[in-house]
Protein backbone atom coordinates (compact mmCIF):
# COMPACT_ATOMS: atom_id res chain seq x y z
CA UNK A 1 0.00 0.00 0.00
CA UNK A 2 1.42 3.41 -0.95
CA UNK A 3 2.01 6.09 2.00
CA UNK A 4 0.13 8.96 1.29
CA UNK A 5 1.73 11.87 0.17
CA UNK A 6 0.24 14.09 3.45
CA UNK A 7 2.23 11.00 5.24
CA UNK A 8 5.48 11.93 3.23
CA UNK A 9 5.51 15.41 4.29
CA UNK A 10 5.27 15.49 7.83
CA UNK A 11 7.98 12.53 7.51
CA UNK A 12 10.46 14.68 5.47
CA UNK A 13 9.20 18.14 7.89
CA UNK A 14 10.41 15.47 10.83
CA UNK A 15 13.91 14.73 8.95
CA UNK A 16 14.32 18.28 8.68
CA UNK A 17 15.01 19.05 12.38
CA UNK A 18 18.03 16.83 11.72
CA UNK A 19 19.07 18.14 8.82
CA UNK A 20 20.64 21.66 10.59
CA UNK A 21 23.97 21.99 8.43
CA UNK A 22 25.24 21.87 4.65
CA UNK A 23 28.57 21.27 3.59
CA UNK A 24 30.51 21.28 0.33
CA UNK A 25 31.78 18.25 -1.30
CA UNK A 26 35.22 18.11 -3.36
CA UNK A 27 35.89 16.04 -6.66
CA UNK A 28 37.38 13.15 -4.21
CA UNK A 29 34.11 12.59 -2.20
CA UNK A 30 35.54 14.50 0.59
CA UNK A 31 34.08 17.62 2.56
CA UNK A 32 36.32 20.61 1.15
CA UNK A 33 38.75 22.26 4.18
CA UNK A 34 41.05 25.25 4.86
CA UNK A 35 41.12 28.83 3.42
CA UNK A 36 41.30 31.90 5.26
CA UNK A 37 38.37 32.76 5.76
CA UNK A 38 38.06 29.09 6.60
CA UNK A 39 35.60 26.85 4.40
CA UNK A 40 32.86 26.24 7.22
CA UNK A 41 29.31 24.17 7.05
CA UNK A 42 26.65 26.43 6.67
CA UNK A 43 23.50 26.22 9.20
CA UNK A 44 20.33 26.21 7.07
CA UNK A 45 16.85 26.15 7.35
CA UNK A 46 14.34 24.79 5.21
CA UNK A 47 11.12 25.12 3.45
CA UNK A 48 7.96 23.41 4.74
CA UNK A 49 7.51 20.10 2.67
CA UNK A 50 5.14 20.35 -0.22
CA UNK A 51 4.22 17.52 -2.07
CA UNK A 52 6.67 15.27 -1.19
CA UNK A 53 9.83 17.60 -1.04
CA UNK A 54 11.66 19.92 0.25
CA UNK A 55 14.23 22.73 -0.54
CA UNK A 56 16.41 25.12 1.59
CA UNK A 57 15.06 28.52 2.44
CA UNK A 58 17.49 30.41 0.63
CA UNK A 59 21.10 30.26 -0.75
CA UNK A 60 23.76 29.27 1.15
CA UNK A 61 27.21 31.30 0.72
CA UNK A 62 30.35 29.50 1.72
CA UNK A 63 34.29 30.52 1.57
CA UNK A 64 35.99 28.03 -0.59
CA UNK A 65 40.09 27.85 -0.63
CA UNK A 66 42.23 28.02 -3.22
CA UNK A 67 42.45 24.95 -5.85
CA UNK A 68 39.48 23.62 -4.50
CA UNK A 69 36.69 21.89 -6.80
CA UNK A 70 32.91 22.10 -5.72
CA UNK A 71 31.78 19.00 -6.94
CA UNK A 72 28.47 18.14 -4.57
CA UNK A 73 26.68 18.78 -1.37
CA UNK A 74 25.42 17.10 1.33
CA UNK A 75 23.37 17.32 4.67
CA UNK A 76 24.97 17.10 8.40
CA UNK A 77 23.61 17.16 11.59
CA UNK A 78 26.07 18.78 13.38
CA UNK A 79 28.82 21.94 12.60
CA UNK A 80 31.59 19.39 12.94
CA UNK A 81 31.77 15.54 12.67
CA UNK A 82 28.39 14.58 13.09
CA UNK A 83 26.45 12.40 11.13
CA UNK A 84 26.49 13.02 6.68
CA UNK A 85 22.98 12.31 5.57
CA UNK A 86 24.22 11.47 1.50
CA UNK A 87 26.45 13.24 -1.11
CA UNK A 88 24.45 14.77 -3.78
CA UNK A 89 26.33 15.73 -6.69
CA UNK A 90 26.76 19.19 -8.37
CA UNK A 91 28.45 20.39 -11.85
CA UNK A 92 32.01 20.90 -11.00
CA UNK A 93 33.51 24.07 -10.73
CA UNK A 94 37.05 24.58 -9.84
CA UNK A 95 38.55 27.61 -8.10
CA UNK A 96 41.80 29.07 -8.85
CA UNK A 97 42.01 31.75 -5.98
CA UNK A 98 40.51 32.05 -2.53
CA UNK A 99 36.79 32.48 -3.38
CA UNK A 100 33.40 32.11 -2.30
CA UNK A 101 30.55 29.08 -3.82
CA UNK A 102 26.52 30.35 -3.70
CA UNK A 103 24.56 26.86 -3.34
CA UNK A 104 21.50 27.80 -4.77
CA UNK A 105 18.58 26.66 -3.05
CA UNK A 106 17.07 25.68 -6.19
CA UNK A 107 19.16 23.02 -6.56
CA UNK A 108 18.88 21.58 -3.35
CA UNK A 109 15.36 19.79 -3.53
CA UNK A 110 15.02 16.05 -1.87
CA UNK A 111 12.05 14.56 -2.64
CA UNK A 112 10.34 10.90 -1.86
CA UNK A 113 8.87 8.46 -3.53
CA UNK A 114 5.17 6.97 -2.94
CA UNK A 115 5.78 3.67 -3.85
Amino acid sequence: MPVSIAVLNQGLNVLKTRFKYVGLIGSDGTEISGGSPAYTRQAVSWEEAFDRSISLLSDVTFDVPLGSVVAGWQIYDNANGGVGFGIMGLIPETHSSQDTYILSSQLTEISVSTS
